[in-house]
């Protein structure tokens, strides 16, 4: 049985708000990569799925209301998408507070 060691590095740049966070295997090729963008309260904003071939899969957009809360996560499936190729919302998850 034959075990692929998966190694995880990780990049913080907040002076350009960006995160970067990457798994790759034993002969640092990069199998994936996560890009966290922040806004300029150092929140996440934008969340990106990148794979291997720097194809975008996946994309997390967060909004917040005015106490700092979430308010709004969408969630889109970057590989299949609409007529025109127009991004089509996967998820929205809409959070509501007393």
């Amino acid at each position: 049985m034959i075990y692929q060691q998966n190694i995880f590095l990780s990049s913080l740049n907040i002076n350009d708000y960006k995160i970067n966070e990457f798994i790759v295997d034993t002969t640092q090729k990069v199998l994936s990569e996560k890009e966290t963008r922040l806004d300029y309260k150092k929140r996440p904003k934008i969340v990106a799925i990148i794979d291997g071939n720097n194809r975008l899969l996946e994309k997390k957009i967060f909004s917040y209301d005015s106490l700092e809360r979430i308010s709004e996560i969408r969630e889109y499936d970057m590989l299949r998408r609409g007529e025109e190729d127009r991004e089509i919302p996967i998820r929205v998850l809409v959070y509501e507070y007393d």
